[in-house]
């Protein structure tokens, strides 16, 4: 369960984000609108206005580094080229599951390099290794526009986050991805509203 409520100044764009829910949750809106500003704070990697608060599976996480949060923010770039696939999932090794099954499932080659791999591939590849860290909230921002198959890859990827009980937000301006999610958000020019 994710329970935030803050705000940030970034560039000329008020951003206030205020958001209880659990699950899979989409956020969507244009390009600009404080989307990634929003999961970078809520990453511990922005800091917000006094007086906010992050608080997760009934955990108060704001006044904690990033490394100490138990949330993980991928987007494009959030892989290490050289390492093999299933090295690359198991390199933080924190949370077990059944990674030769997944593999499979997803027509991954745990032996072929992060590298070269299609982009989608390499983004499968962030989100298994980020379900392995041990997280309890995952932030993908703007993965999914690269990931064919985007229902079959999530429908997967909710049974492990069913398992492993990990809230996750999805953030793209494509609302029409075809995901299932629990809950939609809207953020425009810095307000977030819950559509449902």
């Amino acid at each position: 369960m994710i329970d935030a409520a803050f705000s940030l100044r970034r560039g000329n764009l008020n951003i206030h984000f205020t958001m209880k829910d659990e699950g899979v949750i989409f956020l969507t809106g244009s390009n600009g609108s404080g989307k990634t500003s929003s999961l970078l704070t809520l990453a511990g990697f922005l800091k917000p206005n006094e007086g906010g608060f992050i608080i997760l599976n009934g955990r108060e996480i704001s006044s904690l580094p990033a490394s100490k949060r138990k949330v993980v923010y991928i987007d494009q770039n959030s892989y290490f080229r050289s390492l093999p696939v299933g090295e690359h999932i198991r390199i933080v090794g924190k949370r077990s599951f059944d990674t030769e099954t997944v593999l499979r499932e997803l027509s991954l080659d745990p032996y072929e390099k992060v590298g070269a791999l299609s982009q989608g591939n390499r983004m499968r590849v962030s989100i298994l290794t980020a379900l392995s860290s041990g997280c309890e909230l995952l932030l993908l921002d703007e993965v999914l526009s690269n990931i064919s198959n985007a229902r079959l890859f999530t429908q997967t990827v909710r049974e492990l986050l069913g398992e492993l009980n990990v809230d996750t937000i999805i953030a793209s301006p494509d609302v029409t991805s075809g995901v299932e999610t629990d809950h939609l958000y809207r953020m425009e020019k810095g307000v977030l509203t819950r559509i449902y």
